[in-house]
């Protein structure tokens, strides 16, 4: 892992390292950029700042004082920001980490007062480097999460395709694996290999995906992703040098993991020459630093001693921002794995002296195995030191000792003194206790009495709830039977007559069976009813409740569609709950809709299981209804066309009934845009 973070922090610099012919569009660019605002020339500064030479900090800082200043005159806010962000840079290549962190905070001031805060992510990415710097992994990591939010709310996350892959990095860097393998499935189609345009910043994205899968340990895909990067790279002919060092220290890294360490010491040579060649002083550092690491894993500790010694000496002697302390820790263990102890002790006292005081606890020890091996004099000398350091706390603990004493002293008189205290209440406690076992006597009955009124008020909220129930599911048939009878008084043919009277017939059948049932499941104070399995033909079935809702539906001249074509579908279901769930969905499709709606219903086939969908064109349902739908005896925003009564227990029984048939319910919905409901039932249960 700690070879993964060495690795992913390449990326990060990666975009900083483009140096060639910069110098040459530097100068094209001061004459040939049209300038016909004061708005503009700001933007003209900051580009400019984008594209000098990393290391030229004179001609950064003038160009930032003059956008800053410019800036400040206008009050263009994002230019102030974007001034502050190059001056952050150049005090992080001062290594003056306090004063880039002071100028980050203040860029990070301007975007979140003005509408443009979502430009603050690479900021907050800055920041987190800078607490890394420090150590202060937690810190690091709320930032991490900080810009992973605001990159969500970037309206257009194409604009700013470099700071996603600076955070990508820094999350891989740091651990954050999950939260890396989130942004790359999200934003991953922004970044196209295929495209010769913004080749670098699509190849530092696929670069850190490489990276993801070498932190899972998925070699495979890592040499994959890899290897693609390379193809694409020679494909578009880029020439652009640091992003070919990228690609090949990647891969170089890639191989060492997999233990290929033929391939992974072909690349990496291959980078530090080409970093040589082209007087790439960065890439030279990184290209030796992992070639000593590789050489060391193999125990070829005198040729990792080279290219160790070479890492050492570029970082303490040129100007990029390195870790000194990491060269000469690397070279103190590599000599003392070749017993050469005097050689590891020498850089082991560089690195003490260089070190933070998190790092020098680690160093006594190793100087403390110097001793040990060899008896070195100055090592003998820190020894003593360390040895005088021991005797003063000793007296610190002897005085504590003292200080125990009497604390333990005091603490006995005390305890004397409680114990006295409590006898004098001993007798008043023996008085009180026939009180006090009257009080507890009273108390018990009153629990009693209030459990048992707990009791009835259960017993009553269940008599209500059975109440509610019946009447509700009553409502459909009974509903049905009203206008069958209606139909008979007022139609003079009697063979339809008889129709009529034979469904109403029917009809109040079945609501005695639903009666029955739904009585037995409730007095039973059961959430399930005993389901009765049986084989049904979905098609007839449904046929026959649409067909007995179609004289319903025409009191407000509603109809009622079939879009199924399918002529018979079996499944095995319980018929009694079936038929309560559409009674209820086509009852409030119907109550809900104005006159002159359509009602569709539809019955779709899918293998293992049936769908059957339900559609209106009634009032819909706002957000706030989705929350509560199925919640019992609770009422939506929507009210009945006609007046009719609603008692909030509809779609509870819908959604109850549904999960015990092992089934699942669905709501499609926009507020004033009608409803959806899908079913979805297994064909055997």
């Amino acid at each position: 892992m700690k070879l993964i973070q060495i690795f992913s922090s390449l990326s990060l610099y990666f975009l900083f390292f483009s140096a060639n012919a910069i110098n040459a569009r530097l100068d094209s660019l001061k004459s040939n950029l049209p300038l016909k605002n004061d708005t503009n020339k700001v933007i003209h500064y900051l580009y400019m700042l984008d594209i000098c030479n990393y290391e030229d900090t004179k001609t950064k800082a003038y160009y930032t004082s003059k956008a800053l200043e410019l800036s400040e005159k206008l009050e263009y806010a994002f230019g102030r920001a974007k001034s502050y962000e190059n001056m952050a840079l150049n005090a992080e290549l001062d290594k003056n980490m306090v004063q880039a962190l002071e100028y980050n905070f203040r860029a990070l001031d301007i975007y979140n007062k003005t509408n443009i805060s979502y430009q603050s992510v690479n900021v907050l990415v800055k920041i987190a480097t800078i607490f890394d710097y420090y150590s202060d992994t937690k810190t690091a990591n709320s930032y991490l999460k900080y810009a992973e939010k605001t990159l969500y709310r970037h309206p257009k996350p194409e604009k700013i395709k470099g700071a996603i892959v600076f955070l990508i990095g820094m999350q891989i860097k740091l651990n954050m694996i999950a939260e890396s393998k989130q942004i790359i499935d999200q934003y991953k189609r922004i970044f196209d290999l295929k495209s010769k345009k913004y080749i670098a910043v699509n190849a530092a994205f696929y670069n850190h995906v490489c990276e993801y899968y070498m932190a899972k340990k998925d070699f495979k895909n890592s040499l994959y992703i890899g290897r693609l990067v390379a193809y694409y790279i020679i494909k578009h002919d880029y020439q652009n040098s640091s992003t070919n060092l990228l690609i090949l220290n990647s891969l170089g890294n890639t191989f060492k993991l997999a233990s290929q360490f033929d391939s992974s010491s072909f690349y990496l040579n291959k980078c530090l020459k080409y970093s040589i060649a082209n007087h790439f002083i960065f890439w030279q550092a990184l290209a030796n630093r992992d070639l000593a690491l590789l050489y060391q894993a193999q125990n070829k500790i005198s040729d990792a001693l080279i290219y160790a010694s070479q890492y050492e000496k570029i970082t303490s002697t040129n100007y990029y921002n390195f870790d000194t302390k990491k060269a000469e820790l690397m070279l103190a263990e590599l000599y003392m794995e070749k017993n050469e102890y005097f050689t590891a002790y020498h850089f082991m006292k560089k690195y003490v002296h260089t070190a933070d005081s998190i790092m020098k606890v680690e160093s006594s020890y190793i100087i403390n195995n110097l001793i040990y091996k060899h008896g070195l004099e100055e090592a003998e000398r820190m020894n003593e030191l360390l040895i005088t350091e021991n005797k003063k706390k000793d007296l610190i603990i002897r005085d504590k000792q003292v200080l125990q004493f009497g604390l333990i002293l005091g603490t006995f008189i005390i305890f004397i003194f409680a114990i006295f205290v409590i006898f004098l209440f001993v007798q008043y406690r023996i008085n009180n206790n026939l009180l006090k076992s009257k009080s507890e006597e009273i108390i018990g009955k009153n629990e009693i009495l209030e459990s048992q009124n707990i009791l009835l008020e259960k017993l009553n909220d269940d008599k209500n709830g059975i109440i509610g129930v019946v009447s509700h599911d009553l409502k459909a048939p009974l509903n049905r039977i009203e206008g069958l009878l209606n139909l008979v008084l007022t139609d003079t043919k009697f063979e339809e007559q008889s129709i009529y009277i034979s469904i109403a017939q029917k009809e109040l059948v079945e609501a005695k069976e639903m009666i029955n049932k739904i009585l037995d499941s409730e007095l039973k104070n059961t959430d399930e009813n005993k389901l009765i399995i049986e084989k049904l033909n979905v098609v007839q079935f449904l046929n026959e409740i649409v067909d007995n809702y179609q004289i319903v539906a025409s009191h407000k001249l509603i109809k009622i569609q079939k879009k199924y074509s399918i002529d018979a579908l079996e499944i095995q279901t319980d018929k009694n709950h079936l038929t309560r769930i559409i009674d209820n969905l086509l009852s409030n499709a119907i109550k809900f809709s104005k006159n002159n709606r359509n009602v569709t219903v539809n019955l779709i086939d899918n293998l293992q299981e049936i769908a059957i969908i339900i559609t209106d064109e009634g009032p819909g349902f706002t957000e706030e209804d989705k929350k509560n739908i199925f919640k019992k005896y609770h009422k939506l925003s929507a009210q009945p066309t006609r007046g009719e009564n609603s008692t909030g227990l509809g779609l509870h029984i819908v959604d109850k009934l549904t999960h015990e048939l092992q089934g699942k319910i669905e709501l499609r919905s926009t507020a004033s845009a009608g409803a959806t409901f899908t079913l979805t039932f297994q064909k055997n249960i």
